[in-house]
This record gives structure tokens, sequence and C-alpha cells, in this order.
């Protein structure tokens, strides 16, 4: 991020350290500055505006149903929201679809 601050996977990544930290603020302020950089800033602000409104398992909720683009739309990646929100049945679903994709 040093190099390059304006590198949308770093923020995104970024974003994910600070999910499984607990720090919502900070994750949704760095997945939203991700999705600015990537030039979607209808996406950046509702997830803003949807954290903001409506808390964290809203925001989630909101993530998944967006387009990730470039950032990537990994089963894995899905599958750990989808746990978070306390849908194991549908995490454990994915997970068994992205291994099936390979």
């Amino acid at each position: 991020m040093e190099m390059d601050p304006s590198f949308a996977w770093s923020h995104s990544h970024i974003s994910f350290m600070y999910r499984m930290k607990g720090d919502h603020d900070a994750s949704v302020a760095e997945r939203a500055l991700a999705a600015d950089l990537l030039d979607m800033p209808d996406e950046a602000r509702k997830l803003r505006d949807t954290y903001r409104t409506s808390g964290w398992n809203a925001y989630v909720r909101e993530l998944l149903q967006q387009n990730w683009g470039v950032l990537g739309r990994s089963g894995t990646r899905v599958a750990s929201f989808q746990a978070e929100l306390g849908d194991n049945e549908q995490a454990i679903a994915s997970l068994i679809d992205a291994a099936a994709k390979g």
C-alpha cells in the first residue's frame, strides 16, 4: 500500500483482515475505498450507507448482492460471509459448489 495506495486489491484484503479482527468500521471503510478506486462509486456509497443505517449484518448481505468485479467472487469468500450471517447450510453448499468447479 505504501508503493501504490490506489491499488484496490490491497484495500480489499485489508478490509478482510479488519473483518476478521472484528473492526467493522475499518473493514467497511477499506472495502468502500476499494470500490471507489475501481470507479464504482454507487457500490461504495451503498456499502457505507447500508452499514451506517442498518448495521453489520445488513452490510454483509449487501456485499453478497454486489458485483465484485475484479475484486473476485470466490466460493470460499461467499461462504465465509454466509457463515458469518449464520446461514451455515448455504455456506456449506457454496463450498461444495466451489470445490466442484475446481
